[in-house]
């Protein structure tokens, strides 16, 4: 009879001590999930960024603070992890004013750190060195006859270095930076809710010509130096060119926004300029109106009045 007590005693024994140890084993768990949910942003990741303002060796000055921005986001997996529009820093580390002898001024900045979406800072690494313009004449053609407009060149100074606002960077991440996807999901925008026509924006380079926009085969409009076209259109395949023989084509989908940019191309011996389209990234884009007006309508051709299979039509080279 005390042998049975003594078995039922160890079972019990056991038993309470199977369930004792249970809560420990759940307390393990949030540290497995955060192990999992550990990500890297890794070393030398590029960083594409802008200058905020103007920058000139005139006012710039050592320990000088720099803003630039992200102008495309940066994503590891499918998290944004920086996003465009993000604050970056750099600092003014040398500066050299402008000098007789026709010296030019210099200034350089190092970039230093940028924005994650979850508010901290990331680390980066860039060197960026700016001269102005010399104005000393060392042409050898020009001794001899231009001995003094050499002397004369001597004289003066050189240009100031000068970085206007929106100058393109790329800076590169300085070291992994280890991050929390938990945390980096609480944090993500919305996603962006696509609807209706997409949006087709064609803007021009800086030239003095009005070049011809072409749709399939309907000829949209006259691209001015000083404007943008937009219009609208249904998903599809479409064809977009100017005068030279190439097209870019371009897949449309409900709500989706597309910039061509027109380049200009002069054929050599002759005057002939043609416009030749390319597709460039939205951020470019919007950059490159922000300064332009847009067409007015009276000078597009109206698309809703369009065949849409002309519209759709690979273009016709003549």
């Amino acid at each position: 009879m005390s042998s049975n007590f003594c078995v039922i005693g160890a079972i019990l024994f056991v038993c309470g001590s199977c369930y004792a140890q249970a809560p420990t084993s759940d307390v393990q768990v949030p540290s497995i999930t955060n192990t999992n949910s550990s990500m890297k942003l890794e070393d030398s990741t590029p960083v594409m960024l802008r200058t905020k303002q103007d920058l000139s060796s005139a006012k710039a000055k050592v320990g000088d603070r720099v803003p630039f921005r992200v102008f495309k986001d940066v994503r590891v997996g499918d998290l944004i992890v920086i996003r465009r529009g993000a604050d970056a820093w750099g600092l003014v580390t040398a500066v050299q004013p402008r000098k007789r002898k026709g010296r030019p001024g210099s200034f350089d900045i190092a970039i230093q750190s940028v924005q994650l979406l979850t508010g901290e800072n990331a680390p980066l690494r860039a060197e960026q060195h700016s001269q102005g313009q010399s104005r000393l004449i060392t042409d050898p053609g020009l001794l001899g006859v231009g001995i003094p407009l050499i002397l004369f060149s001597m004289l003066g100074k050189g240009k100031d270095a000068y970085l206007p606002g929106g100058s393109k960077f790329a800076a590169y991440l300085n070291g992994d930076v280890a991050l929390d996807r938990i945390a980096l999901e609480r944090v993500q925008p919305p996603p962006v809710q696509r609807k209706g026509p997409a949006t087709v924006t064609i803007f021009p380079s800086d030239a003095w010509v009005h070049l011809p926009v072409y749709c399939g085969k309907v000829a949209l409009a006259k691209l001015p130096p000083s404007a943008y076209l937009k219009i609208q259109l249904p998903p599809g395949k479409y064809f977009f060119r100017s005068n030279d023989e190439q097209s870019v084509e371009v897949r449309l989908e409900e709500g989706q926004e597309v910039y061509l940019h027109m380049q200009i191309v002069v054929l050599k011996g002759r005057m002939n300029i043609k416009g030749h389209l390319v597709q460039v990234d939205n951020e470019d884009g919007e950059e490159g109106i922000a300064h332009l007006r847009r067409i007015a309508d009276k000078d597009v051709t109206k698309v809703s009045d369009a065949n849409l299979a002309e519209l759709k039509a690979t273009p016709e080279v003549k």
